[in-house]
């Protein structure tokens, strides 16, 4: 195994008397990407929050064998403020971690993501496909280890989708950044990822290592994990799952 960037051991999380994590262990190791399958309610996006910091583990604990990694997040919404242009949005990282704005960064970045001729237009004035490209360039700015994508691409038209993850999968690899991907799409996993886990009921329950990546959605329906996964994604998921409940556990501080 590589080196490990970050390790969740025996994670749980609570809303209320909801358990929305249960003892979930997981490794992230630097330079692999990772897709967290599941239907909604799972638990995928809660174990985003948690290596994210957003969201506290009780019990359980997050582990940085290397530091705390810097991290950039994008998700579903371009989430992007309406008053700062593109080039300002992008930017903002930058200026919220350093006080300060690297502008050729900024260029490089709006140029690789093909919205370098929209950096002064507003948020209202471009189309969405080209915020979702704004929102990545924003996490890229800060130069990330670790990249937390929570359905980024879920809202895309099939082309700007298609050409975003070529461009991901390029940039990932070049950077050589890690990246922990929330999807829906089967397809999409097997495109974008080393290794693929599946969540039911707050619980990792398999694991595929992606040896073959798929390169593009035509190879993804032919690859040989598809119908493993498809098989594995029916079989242990029932409606209502996500409601399962019982007492919370007493606060645990480290």
């Amino acid at each position: 195994m590589g080196t490990l960037l970050a390790r969740l051991n025996g994670v749980s999380v609570w809303h209320g008397h909801r358990r929305a994590l249960d003892e979930v262990d997981l490794d992230l190791v630097k330079g692999r990407q990772v897709a967290v399958l599941g239907p909604s309610g799972a638990g995928k996006s809660t174990l985003l929050r948690v290596l994210a910091g957003e969201q506290h583990p009780n019990p359980g604990r997050v582990e940085f064998p290397l530091g705390r990694p810097r991290q950039g997040v994008v998700r579903q919404e371009p989430l992007l403020f309406e008053w700062l242009t593109v080039a300002e949005n992008v930017a903002l990282g930058q200026t919220l971690k350093a006080n300060t704005a690297d502008p050729a960064l900024v260029a490089e970045l709006l140029g690789l993501l093909g919205i370098a001729d929209v950096a002064s237009s507003y948020p209202d004035q471009i189309s969405g496909g080209q915020a979702q490209r704004a929102a990545f360039a924003r996490a890229l700015a800060i130069a990330p280890d670790l990249l937390l994508l929570d359905e980024p691409f879920s809202a895309l038209d099939p082309a700007t989708r298609t050409d975003l993850q070529s461009w991901l999968v390029d940039t990932l690899a070049e950077r050589g950044l890690t990246s922990v991907l929330v999807t829906h799409d089967i397809d999409e996993a097997l495109v974008l990822a080393d290794d693929i886990v599946l969540v039911n009921r707050g619980r990792v329950a398999h694991r595929w290592d992606n040896t073959a990546r798929a390169d593009g959605e035509a190879s993804a329906h032919r690859h040989p994990l598809r119908a493993a996964i498809r098989a594995a994604y029916g079989s242990d998921w029932e409606p209502g799952d996500e409601e399962f409940s019982g007492p919370a556990p007493r606060s645990v501080h480290a």
